[in-house]
């Protein structure tokens, strides 16, 4: 085959589509990517958010071994328990056998049994319950673990009220001087009204009571040929308290 047919030949095998067939590199990923996909169905994925539960047997068991079944493992698995020596609560230095195993187990509730000497048993110190037909198991809760707290909140919490909103406005030097229901001077003509407040808004008015320590406001609202007239009483500001006296001290 000369150098030229042998050239065509590659340009060919470089071609996507050839009367229907697929090139051989498209052919060769495509079976990369087939054994991967198996290689992934085949391996196991890890469980998450699981909770390791310790399963624990210290009634007597004689010299066999001790198993343990249940709905985590659809009944299909005897679980193995680990034989450990424990002192006794008494302090007399004499050693209780347990068998303890630890399984990490999904949120949620189980039913198990313990195989003691080849019968099934149920342990006096988990909660107890029966099916229909009268067979009892063992019956445990697995609840989500809470979430550590962080050190950092801590600095969050305090014991000192937060100021939701600013003191109020500071009362202007027009209306700390008041004109409402003031008697009229003798030395002045009668038909002389008091001279009224510089600052005023829809008819508002402002009456300080120094000696309950009070401020009267009201404010009227006219509406065609009604008025309404809304009157609140608060306590008087120290500051206020304080510029009226500067005022009196100056008259």
């Amino acid at each position: 085959m000369s150098s030229e047919e042998g050239q065509n030949s590659q340009e060919n095998q470089n071609t996507v589509v050839v009367e229907g067939t697929v090139k051989p590199e498209i052919a060769e990923k495509t079976r990369e990517d087939e054994e991967l996909i198996r290689e992934l169905e085949d391996s196991e994925v890890p469980e998450i958010d699981q909770i390791p539960v310790l399963f624990t047997w210290s009634l007597p068991a004689g010299n066999e071994a001790v198993f343990i079944s249940g709905t985590f493992n659809q009944w299909q698995e005897r679980v193995p328990m680990q034989l450990v020596s424990i002192k006794d609560e008494k302090g007399l230095g004499e050693l209780t056998p347990k068998w303890q195993v630890t399984i990490p187990l999904s949120p949620g509730i189980y039913a198990l049994r313990f195989i003691v000497e080849g019968k099934w048993r149920i342990s006096p110190s988990l909660p107890i319950r029966s099916d229909d037909k009268g067979n009892e198991f063992n019956a445990i809760l697995v609840q989500r673990r809470n979430k550590p707290a962080s050190q950092s909140d801590a600095n969050q919490w305090t014991q000192e009220m937060p100021l939701l909103c600013g003191l109020p406005q500071i009362l202007p030097a027009e209306a700390i001087e008041s004109h409402l229901n003031i008697s009229i001077p003798k030395e002045t003509e009668p038909f002389l009204l008091p001279i009224p407040l510089i600052s005023s808004l829809q008819h508002l008015y402002t009456r300080p009571d120094r000696e309950r320590d009070i401020v009267v406001t009201s404010i009227t609202t006219r509406l065609n040929n009604k008025c309404i007239t809304s009157i609140l009483y608060s306590l008087n500001p120290p500051l206020y308290t304080q510029l009226t006296h500067q005022d009196n001290k100056t008259d």
